[in-house]
């Protein structure tokens, strides 16, 4: 408490996190190689805070493969308190991750195409058993629909006359988070195949 009470005499400003608790940062003497932070420095050691991200980067470069490897053994040692705490901290800031989320996604669309394109190529078994277990799935949902059966033939009718580069969708989805939807002439409808791909088992107010 006197060193903090001292500093506070000088006139140091201490920074606030986001709870408003005191950072281990200060508003201290202005570094020459950093004027744009305006004087921020670490609390335990008074070095710039700018040099020490430099310093922080150097090291992680020129110790690469050294701390690659330390943070494998860690993780293989750790690998239930990793998923506790990862999992912990993704419902925490899921808001978050689906924000970032989507802005990589609209800068990287080509990439993550490609991405997957080699990646379906080269997993062509666990994408014909995926593809086969979705089918199935969807099989036993229409075929245990009474209602299903009762409107075949005009559901036949409106696969029939779908039209090109448009796709039938079920607007409330058969497997969907909140809600099943029903195999039904009234819950069907026309979209553009990549408009239907985006919409996946979600309805259309939350796409």
């Amino acid at each position: 408490m006197n060193g903090i009470r001292r500093r506070f005499r000088k006139g140091i400003v201490r920074i606030l996190n986001s709870d408003g608790q005191p950072s281990n940062h200060y508003f201290g003497k202005i570094c020459h190689k950093h004027p744009e932070l305006i004087g921020k420095r670490l609390e335990g050691n008074r070095a710039c805070y700018g040099c020490f991200l430099e310093a922080k980067k150097k090291y992680r470069e020129i110790n690469k493969t050294e701390i690659a490897r330390k943070f494998k053994q860690w993780n293989e040692k750790n690998r239930e308190k990793r998923a506790v705490s990862q999992k912990i901290w993704q419902q925490k800031n899921n808001e978050y991750i689906k924000r970032k989320s989507k802005i990589y996604y609209e800068k990287n669309k080509a990439k993550k195409a490609e991405y997957l394109r080699i990646w379906r190529l080269s997993n062509k078994d666990k994408v014909l058993a995926t593809a086969t277990t979705h089918k199935i799935i969807r099989k036993r949902l229409i075929c245990g629909q009474k209602l299903a059966r009762t409107f075949a033939r005009e559901i036949s009718e409106i696969y029939r006359f779908c039209p090109t580069g448009f796709e039938v969708d079920h607007i409330i989805p058969l497997r969907g988070k909140d809600v099943n939807g029903l195999h039904v002439p009234w819950n069907l409808q026309y979209l553009p195949t990549l408009e239907n791909r985006r919409k996946h088992n979600r309805c259309m107010e939350s796409v």
